[in-house]
């Protein structure tokens, strides 16, 4: 599992006694040193980019700043959503609905969010960043082109992905087992590469048909 998630707040530190750096390490780094950044992407090697710099770093030349953290709780009289806030951003939200035969009552339907929200935060989704195995293959979109240009960005990434390739056989089984690091989540699919040499391609698996590797 990556050590950082993507909306982290991090301080660079300095790199230049790191050796193997992830990224390579340059001189020009070293000025963003005791700077506070929040974690923008986890490249496939596993170095992270930053927020705002033009350079990416080894995760041994980061380290984490507070999480300061908040959870609201709203309705609109028939919906009543809880959220989870780090950072002012929002991370994760559960919500709780009235059935139209019901009553509303807000005190039951903030206890239901929130105890769903808590749910959540004992047993996290899977995020970008997380290292996975692939439990069923027939989840592997083979020809969803139009999903990885539309959220992938890095067009290396896109060049990258294993269009028409299957990851094992029909009956769901991992033909060659290993891990997976998560590079981009969308609409409830996962982009994914794996974490050793044997592939270099990166492969869209529903998260179903993920699990996280602890």
């Amino acid at each position: 599992m990556a050590k950082f998630r993507v909306g982290d707040r991090v301080r660079v530190l300095d790199g230049s006694k790191i050796e193997g750096y992830t990224g390579d390490w340059v001189p020009e780094m070293k000025k963003y040193a005791g700077n506070v950044y929040t974690i923008a992407e986890i490249r496939p090697s596993g170095a992270y980019r930053l927020k705002d710099i033009p350079y990416v770093y080894d995760e041994r030349g980061l380290e984490r700043v507070g999480n300061p953290s908040k959870i609201t709780i709203t309705t609109d009289g028939r919906i009543t959503t809880a959220k989870l806030y780090r950072h002012e951003e929002p991370t994760l939200k559960a919500v709780a609905t009235c059935s139209p035969e019901d009553t509303f009552d807000f005190a039951t339907g903030a206890k239901l969010a929130l105890d769903r929200l808590i749910d959540a935060v004992n047993n996290p989704p899977i995020q970008v960043g997380d290292t996975v195995r692939v439990v069923n293959t027939g989840k592997c979109y083979r020809a969803n082109i139009e999903w990885v240009i539309e959220y992938i960005a890095d067009k290396s990434q896109v060049a990258r992905y294993a269009y028409g390739a299957s990851l094992g056989y029909d009956e769901g089984k991992l033909e060659h087992p290993g891990a997976f690091r998560v590079l981009h989540i969308a609409e409830g699919l996962a982009f994914i590469h794996r974490t050793d040499n044997y592939d270099t391609r990166c492969y869209l698996v529903g998260l179903d048909g993920l699990e996280r590797v602890e």
